[in-house]
Order: C-alpha cells, then sequence, then structure tokens
C-alpha cells in the first residue's frame, strides 16, 4: 500500500521525527513524505515514531490505496492530534480554542464538585481531630470527620436560609451526646428537602465510605457508638476567616441551583454520581501533593512521612487543602463532563465495518445495515442484544454493532469478559482477525503471570468470578501500548496510576468484568473513580453475558445502568440469553436512560436491536419492560424456527451414573459411578471416533461440577481403564501447568480444517502406539472451566448437569468445527449429578454452579423429567435452554428472576423502601461477597518433598500431603523442569508459575482444613479428618 507522512511536529521532536521517516520513506516536500509499504512495515513506522513521542509531536499518515479508497484517508496520528482536523486536515490559520460551554445538568456537576470540595474536611477543623494528628498515635474517630462536616453544613444551610449568618464556630457541638449524634439524618433526596443541598450533604458525608442502611441511610459506617465522645467543639488554632466565605458561598449556590434546575430525584443521582468521583479523585491528588508554601500554625489536614528523618509531621494546612480539593475537582468535573477523547482511527473502523466475503457472515452486513439506517433517523443510544450462535462470527459482529449504532464519528468502546482466556482471546482476534492497530487496544485482567503466558503461547487462564464458580481477587494485569497524549486533568486525576491512564485513553478496553463493574460500585474506593471515566466515555460490549450467576450479574447490571446514565450504545451477546436475564438487562438500561431524562440531558429515548444469524434484525423504540419482553419472546420463537430446521449436530442420550445403593464408603461410591460411566465411554467411543495408526480413537469430554469430584472420577476412571489417558481440567491447577494443558488442547481439538495435525502428533501417535488396545481414547475431565470460552472440538461428551444451560454449552464442544450430520448420539446426560446421587436430603443439589436455591428447591432433580426426550434421546440446540418447553429451563428461569430481584431491588429503587438505597453500602456490598480463597504456593522438587506455602509465604506444616494414589498414565502430565523452562521463557517467577488459587480459608480455626496435592490432576482443600 501506498501511505504519505505529514508532520507538524516542533522544537526537538522535529529533528527526531524527521530522522525517523527519512529512513522509511522519500521526502516529497518540506514536512511531507510518501512511499509504499507493508502492513508490518507501517507498524514499524508507528512504533519508531511512538517511542520518541513527547507534546511537541505531530505526524499523521494517510493511505492512498487504488481500489479501496478513492482518496487519501487519514490512518493514524502520532501525537499531538489537536494539530490536525477529525480527517488529518491541516488548518492555514489558528484561534485560540473557546472553553467549551456546560449546560445545566453539567453546572450543577461542577458546582457540587466543588462545594463538596470546599466542604468536606470542614469537620476536621475539630479539637478531637487536631489532637489526633498531632499525637501521630491512630485513634479511632468517635463520630468521622465527613460525618461532622455534614452536620456543619445543615446548620448553616438551616441558618443561611433564614437570613441569619451563624459563625462557624459556632456550628461545632461541644461534647455531642452520643445518642443524639445517633440520631443525625442522612441526605435523603425526596421532593421535601432542596435536592441540591442533599446532593451536597451526600458527597461529602460518603467522600470515604458509603451510608449504612438500606431503608433509611444512616451514620452506622459514621458513628461509632461503642466510643466515649471527646471535645468535638472547633479547635483553638482553627481560624475560619478564609474558608467560612467559601463555604457560605458554596451553600448558598448549592441552594441556588436547587431551586434553579427543577430536576427529579434520578436526576439528582446521576449528578451525584459524577460530582462525587470527581471530589475523591481531586481529594486523592491533593492529599497526595507535598505542600511546599509557607510555615502555618493553624489546624492541619494531614501528615506525611518526612523523606530524610522519617517521622510523620504536619504537611498541609486545612484551609489550604479544603481550597486545592474544591478548584481540583471543579476541574475534574469539568473535564470529565467536556472530555472528547480519540477514537479509533478512520482504516480500523473501515476493516471492523468491511463487508462479508462468506456468505456464513452475510447476516453480519445486514444486522450492520439495518441498525445504521434506524440509528441514522431515531439519533438515539441504543441497546443491542446479539444472539448469534456459535461459530457464526459473533466476535466481529459486537464490534461491528458498536460502529452500525454510533452517531458522533468517535468509536470507543469496553468490551468486557467473564473469563480471563475470553479476554486473551478476544485481544488477538481484534489484532489478528478484525485488523484493529493494537497501539489503540488496552487490555486488563486480573493475573499479570496469565499475561505473560499469552504473550508467550496464546495461552490462556482463569477468570473474574472463575470458571468453577469462585470469585478471583488477584491483582489487575494491565497491556497497554497507546500513544496518545493524556489531557492534564486527567493525568492529575489518575496520578501515580499510569496503566489506568492508559486503559481511559485507549479507543479500545479488552477487559476483564471484576475492573469495570467498580464504575458501578462506588464503594470500590480503589478502583471506582478511573473506570467510571472509563465507562462515562465509551460504549459497553458485554460478551457471554449469560455466563455469571446471579450475584456477579448484580454487578454487571450496575454497569449498564451507567451505560444508560451516560447515553452510550450497549451490546450484550449471547447465543442462549435467557429471558430474565434479558429483561434485567433492558431494565437497568432503561432506568440510566430515566436517569439521564430526570437530569434534562435527553428525553431518554433509546432504541433496542435483536439480532441474529437465525432470523432478520429487529430495531425499534421501546418505552415499557412489558414492550420488551413480548418483542424478545417474539424475536426468539422466530430464530428457534430456523434452529430446529438445521441438521442434527449433537444428539443426547441420559444414563444412570448413581453408585449402587450397596456403596457407602465414599470412594466405593466413586468406583460404583465410574465404572457407570466406563460403559457410556464405550458406548459413545464406538459410534464417535477417528482412525489412527489403525486404532480406533475418540477424544471425549467428561464435564463434572466440581473440583473434588473431578480428581476422584479421573483416579477411578484411571484404574479401571487401560485404554484411556485422562487429563484432569480445571482451575486449581498449578498455574504454569494449566497453561501447557490449554496450549496443548487449543491445538488438538482446533478441527475445523480436518485432523491431520492429530494424526501427525508425535505425543499422540506415541500413546497410540504404546497402547495394546484396539481402541484409545483420549479424555479429559473438566469442571465448568471447558464450557465458555474454549474452542475446542471433541468427539464425545458425557455431562453431569448443573443447569440447562450447562447442558447446552458442553455440548457445544462436541462436533463444534467439523458439524457432521449425526445419527447416533455423541452426549451422554447423567440422570442426576453427584450431589444428587450421595444426598438423602432434598436440598438444592443444581447449586455452585447452578440457578438453584435454598428458595426455590427444584419438584425433581431428575433429569428425565426435567428435558422433554424422544424415544430417550434429545436433540441439543439453543432451543433446549430458550424454548420453553423444558422444565429444567423454566426452574432456571424462575429462579434466576427471583434472585436477580433480590440482588437488584436496591439499584432499581424497585419501591418507596429502597428509593435511597443507592446511597448505602449494603447496596453494593452483598454484591462484592465472595467465597474465600487460599493462594498456595508448590514450590519444585521431589514429590515427596514439596513445600508448599499459603498466602504471603506462610510455610504449611502439618496441613498439607501429596495424594500419590491416583494416575498412572496421565495425559499431559509435565515435569517440574518441563515447567520451569517454559516459565522462565515467559518471564514469571516460579512463585507465581506455580501457584494456584484455592476455594476456601485454610485460616479458618472452626472447620479445620488441609491442602491435598494431587500429582498431574491438581490441588484440592479438603476437611481434615
Amino acid at each position: 500500500m501506498q501511505v504519505t507522512f505529514t508532520s507538524l511536529c516542533k522544537s526537538k521532536s522535529l529533528s527526531r521525527t524527521t530522522a525517523i521517516l527519512d529512513a522509511y520513506a522519500i521526502r516529497i516536500g518540506a514536512a511531507t513524505w510518501q512511499t509504499k509499504i507493508t502492513e508490518d512495515g507501517l507498524s514499524e513506522v508507528r512504533l519508531a515514531l511512538s517511542k520518541t513521542a513527547t507534546r511537541q509531536t505531530a505526524v499523521a499518515c494517510y493511505l492512498n490505496q487504488s481500489g479501496q479508497f478513492k482518496q487519501s484517508k487519514l490512518i493514524w496520528v502520532v501525537g499531538s492530534k489537536v494539530r490536525f482536523g477529525r480527517h488529518g486536515e491541516i488548518a492555514i490559520s489558528t484561534i485560540r480554542a473557546q472553553k467549551k460551554p456546560m449546560t445545566g445538568w453539567g453546572r450543577c456537576v461542577a458546582a457540587l464538585a466543588a462545594g463538596g470540595g470546599i466542604c468536606h474536611d470542614i469537620g476536621k477543623f475539630n479539637h478531637f481531630f487536631q489532637n489526633k494528628l498531632s499525637s501521630h498515635i491512630p485513634i479511632r474517630d468517635p463520630i468521622s470527620h465527613e460525618w461532622v462536616s455534614m452536620d456543619i453544613l445543615r446548620k448553616k444551610y438551616r441558618h443561611l436560609s433564614n437570613g441569619e449568618d451563624i459563625p462557624m464556630r459556632d456550628c461545632f457541638g461541644h461534647n455531642i451526646d452520643v445518642d443524639i449524634a445517633k440520631n443525625f439524618r442522612a441526605p435523603i433526596f425526596n421532593s421535601d428537602n432542596n435536592l441540591a443541598i442533599e446532593a451536597l450533604n451526600y458527597v461529602v458525608a460518603t467522600h470515604h465510605r458509603l451510608l449504612e442502611d438500606v431503608d433509611y441511610p444512616s451514620n452506622g459506617k459514621h458513628v461509632k457508638s461503642d466510643v466515649k465522645l471527646s471535645d468535638l467543639s472547633a479547635d483553638s488554632s482553627a481560624d475560619f476567616s478564609f474558608i467560612e466565605p467559601l463555604v457560605n458561598k458554596a451553600v448558598l449556590k448549592m441552594r441556588k441551583l436547587g431551586e434553579t434546575h427543577q430536576f427529579e430525584a434520578a436526576g439528582w443521582r446521576l449528578i451525584s454520581v459524577v460530582a462525587r468521583a470527581a471530589l475523591i479523585l481531586a481529594d486523592h491528588h491533593t492529599s497526595s501533593l507535598r505542600y511546599r508554601g509557607p510555615k502555618f500554625t493553624g489546624a492541619i489536614a494531614n501528615t506525611k512521612l518526612h523523606p530524610k528523618t522519617g517521622e510523620r509531621k504536619p504537611d498541609q494546612p486545612l484551609d489550604w487543602h479544603l481550597d486545592q480539593v474544591s478548584k481540583m475537582a471543579a476541574e475534574f468535573a469539568y473535564g470529565l463532563l467536556t472530555w472528547d477523547p480519540d477514537g479509533l482511527d478512520d482504516l480500523s473502523v473501515a476493516m471492523i465495518k468491511s463487508r462479508s466475503t462468506s456468505p456464513a457472515y452475510a447476516w453480519q452486513d445486514d444486522a450492520y445495515d439495518y441498525i445504521k439506517r434506524h440509528v441514522k433517523i431515531q439519533q438515539s443510544p441504543c441497546l443491542i442484544f446479539n444472539l448469534a450462535g456459535t461459530g457464526s462470527g459473533k466476535t466481529r459482529m459486537n464490534a461491528k454493532a458498536i460502529v452500525a449504532a454510533n452517531t458522533s464519528g468517535v468509536i470507543r468502546f469496553s468490551s468486557a469478559f467473564n473469563l480471563k482466556s475470553l479476554t486473551l482471546q478476544t485481544s488477538d482476534a481484534y489484532t489478528r482477525e478484525l485488523k484493529i492497530n493494537p497501539k489503540q487496544i488496552a487490555t486488563i485482567i486480573g493475573d499479570i503471570s496469565a499475561a505473560k503466558l499469552h504473550q508467550k503461547d496464546n495461552e490462556l487462564i482463569n477468570d473474574f468470578f472463575d470458571e468453577d464458580g469462585n470469585l478471583d481477587d488477584a491483582q489487575y494485569a494491565t497491556q497497554s501500548s497507546t500513544n496518545e497524549i493524556a489531557p492534564e486533568w486527567l493525568k492529575k486525576s489518575l496520578e501515580g496510576k499510569y496503566r489506568m491512564l492508559e486503559l481511559n485513553m485507549a479507543p479500545v478496553l479488552i477487559s476483564t468484568i471484576d475492573w469495570l463493574v467498580s464504575a458501578g460500585d462506588p464503594g470500590a474506593s480503589r478502583t471506582h473513580g478511573a473506570a467510571l471515566i472509563r465507562a462515562m466515555h465509551n460504549d459497553l460490549m458485554l460478551d457471554e453475558v449469560d455466563g455469571y450467576d446471579p450475584e456477579a450479574m448484580a454487578c454487571v447490571l450496575n454497569l449498564v445502568m451507567l451505560a444508560g446514565m451516560f447515553g452510550r450504545n450497549v451490546v450484550a451477546s449471547s447465543a442462549t440469553l435467557s429471558r430474565p436475564v434479558a429483561n434485567a438487562i433492558f431494565k437497568h438500561y432503561q432506568s440510566g436512560a430515566n436517569m439521564r431524562a430526570s437530569a434534562k440531558i435527553s428525553k431518554g429515548d433509546f432504541s433496542v436491536a435483536l439480532i441474529s444469524d437465525q432470523a432478520p434484525p429487529v430495531t425499534e423504540v421501546m418505552t415499557s419492560a412489558l414492550h420488551f419482553e413480548e418483542a424478545y419472546d417474539v424475536y426468539v420463537n422466530a430464530m428457534l424456527k430456523s434452529i430446529i430446521k438445521q441438521p442434527v449436530y449433537r444428539l443426547a442420550k441420559h444414563f444412570d451414573a448413581n453408585p449402587d445403593k450397596s456403596c457407602v464408603e465414599a470412594s466405593h461410591q466413586v468406583r460404583s459411578h465410574a465404572l457407570k460411566v466406563s460403559e457410556q465411554i464405550n458406548i459413545l467411543h464406538r459410534s464417535n471416533h477417528i482412525e489412527i495408526q489403525g486404532k480406533q480413537v475418540s477424544f471425549g469430554l467428561i464435564r463434572v461440577a466440581n473440583i473434588k469430584h473431578a480428581i476422584r472420577l479421573s483416579c477411578a476412571l484411571d484404574r479401571i481403564r487401560d485404554d484411556v489417558v485422562i487429563c484432569c481440567y480445571h482451575s486449581q491447577l498449578r498455574r504454569v501447568h494449566r497453561s501447557e494443558i490449554e496450549r496443548r488442547l487449543d491445538f488438538l481439538l482446533s478441527r475445523k480444517s480436518n485432523d491431520t495435525h492429530i494424526q501427525n502428533d508425535n505425543e499422540i501417535t506415541s500413546i497410540i502406539q504404546g497402547k495394546s488396545t484396539a481402541n484409545v481414547c483420549f479424555i479429559v475431565v473438566a469442571t465448568p472451566v471447558e464450557e465458555v470460552g474454549r474452542d475446542h472440538d471433541f468427539d464425545w461428551a458425557i455431562i453431569e448437569p448443573s443447569s440447562a444451560q450447562s447442558i447446552v454449552q458442553t455440548a457445544g464442544r462436541v462436533n463444534r468445527h467439523r458439524k457432521k450430520a449425526i445419527s447416533e448420539p455423541n452426549v451422554s446426560i447423567m440422570t442426576n449429578n453427584w450431589k444428587k446421587a450421595t444426598s438423602t436430603k432434598n436440598a438444592p443439589c443444581f447449586q455452585r454452579p447452578g440457578y438453584e436455591s435454598m428458595e426455590n428447591i427444584y419438584p425433581s432433580h431428575d433429569i428425565r423429567k426435567l428435558l422433554n426426550w424422544s424415544n430417550d434421546q434429545l436433540v441439543i440446540d439453543a432451543s433446549v435452554r430458550l424454548s420453553g418447553l423444558h422444565q429444567f429451563s423454566i426452574l432456571d428461569d424462575q429462579s434466576i428472576a427471583e434472585q436477580l430481584s433480590g440482588k437488584t431491588k436496591y439499584a432499581l429503587a424497585v419501591s418507596d423502601k429502597y428509593q435511597f438505597a443507592w446511597c448505602s453500602a449494603i447496596a453494593y456490598n452483598n454484591l462484592r461477597a465472595a467465597n474465600k480463597k487460599t493462594s498456595i504456593t508448590l514450590i519444585p522438587g521431589e514429590v515427596m518433598k514439596m513445600v508448599f506455602y499459603v498466602n504471603k509465604k506462610t510455610e504449611l506444616l502439618d496441613r498439607s500431603k501429596v495424594d500419590l494414589s491416583c494416575a498412572r498414565s496421565p495425559w499431559m502430565s509435565y515435569s517440574d523442569a518441563h515447567l520451569i523452562e517454559v516459565a522462565n521463557k515467559a518471564g514469571i517467577t516460579h512463585d507465581n508459575a506455580f501457584a494456584v488459587s484455592v476455594s476456601g480459608d485454610y485460616c479458618d480455626e472452626d472447620n479445620i482444613k488441609e491442602i491435598v496435592y494431587h500429582p498431574d490432576f491438581g490441588v484440592t482443600m479438603e476437611k481434615r479428618l
């Protein structure tokens, strides 16, 4: 391709960029170059320019490719983009840029942030707090300073509203009684109050922690009833001459705004969310500065360690701190609301929306055109549901849908995933398949080792609520190389958080959901501000959105609500999106849009698009949840009519896998169960195999619900069969071992062309040759880790059911790429899962994983009654989950709907009882509840001398053991030497490479646990006998 470079660099940057461009292209003007170049060569030029870029750098690259573009088109800009127009134009003259005006709601946000800044710490002027700072001894505040600040504001407002001017010193109470303090009224947004003043009270009272109660948000986090109150009168050092007029001004200004802008409470909720974030970011930034002004003797705001002596010394004067935070909060608020960040370059956008060349993907172009036409007419945000099936190109269509729904011409989006594996896969797909410039993509996951292993071999690890149903609390790891220059306000607001800055600058963010959902959790102080900035300025893409349990889904729904608040487009993608989840997504997006209308930002209208490869697209404005539910039902039914006409790719039968009743001991129960599973292996293998070296060979998947049972079943099968090799695959393998397993499975089970790569694989042929049997089965016993995000094609599967969704998702790994029409079953489903088969109680068994709960115990747990069989056979496709013909799916939907209703009632304010719950911590704390996890490190060595460490390298002495009774010939078993070599090549420390995150609390003294390591099959935490 032929490209042209134009440089508008200044100062030293001019000579540096000239030297680079001279090396790659021919100079055809004073600051213009032209050359023919490959894509790789152009990427090399951009990288070279990026490495030397400063504020003075400004180089634009234009493409002129015959037959593709009629004229030169801007591809990218390195450095300052403001020197070029949106499409690369060069100005012939310049004028001073005018400050962007703010609308009514924007002025309210800025005023609220500034007012909150000047008032947020006035409670620190009290005698107790000043003594505490001077003593350098950590003392628990009887009443938090922010709660005192709010009480002072109330007194100020009451007196100023009556035309009085009470001195601030008199607003401080002397020896306040505990009972009086406990009855301080929390901010409450109802029409009886001036809502602007209540918003000011809210941001001041919650700038460190949220309120507590749900029914009537209260002081539970702020007033400690078990501490005797000290003197809370104003400190003698307090000088209010500077700060008091500013506080009065802020109170009067907010009162006037409340009277002038008659926003509803929902509108002030939106305004408060943004203003509070600006205030917190400003407070953090200002507190991080070291005061360098003249010496002072008055009240102090904080202390810092002296860089030389290490002593803690008073740092910032309190009135200076308040003034700086106020100014900075106003600056941040203005930046948040007026920032116009750069989007994807034109070439990347062109590649995303390029027409499909295969008839199989023609539906994507139809959906793109349909959405584009509708949005052009409506000029409103769009909520898009992509229900396309497996292998239909959902990843590309999701991105196409974002481009189609965009009306601003600036394409920016955040793509969120439940799994780290999907996150890393999508990052690759965007650069490799969609041809998006990797410089414009940032990636964030929860595990730096996973990122490094993926960079090495495209290997994939772990997830948010991890694949086995446990929350992963690993630290965030980011990958980004964006060369955009951030505005000053953004640099300040995220100072010291360079990675967060990069994540906000990149036009495309590919992220595990755990980071993004903190945008909707104001109590997540560490990440809330940075994530909220991202949410405000980017569309949202949710892939495999039905892969969350109800608790995690509630977090995701808060993020959807934010997108509705800020008028962003949302794409929710899944081939089997259940009605309760789809309805909840609509309700939360509509709630956000209503807040937007309440703040008079827009009318709150939005469109809904339903797209699929199985039915023509539908797009319309939907004004009620009932309207959406009816439209969704009609569309799903149209999809199902098309699906039932397709050839049969997955046919299931059921079988009894319950252990014999005569078996009492656990080991005997497992063996009895394994023998019945073994019979099914024979049946499925006979009908579903390939020929290699004259032997019948098959690759089978056995899906089990939980890790402990997966390991026990793997061991039992290995003992009773000579013609199988077994790999046990789950989330509690040593990190580098799991990476190697995934690398091999990704290679072997990619069967889109043929099986030649399997037939020629040295390991596979060696194993086959080593077996004396005529049949060889390669079996993966896996937990739900295999269900979503793994693009594997097995010959057959045996499924322990947890939900209707688990059956459809697991079956989707069978005949996935080859899509051969079949007549004999290639899937067997156990009539009962292990929990039910070994329990005599009528308790939930489709749980963890699964949707059954104590409040929703299913009337039957027998798969023969839960699914509609025909002659003991069942075609497995999306209809099992969506048709409403199967009791299992109906029960799952009922349980999901009820659990989501309980989890989302706070955010949606479903009744007057919960209308202020969004102010309180309990509305978010419940969503952050997680299973306790213990980090284990298994240091390599002789097997029986394996060293175990827990958490921060506390050695496990008497509560760890190695179980050598398992496998005789495990598949994908790797020596420590091999794994160490892999870790070294990836640049990962051995501690990280051999770490395992195990579900459970090892340190729970009331429930003693021990760590059991099964070489080749993983780690479990079990009750100590």
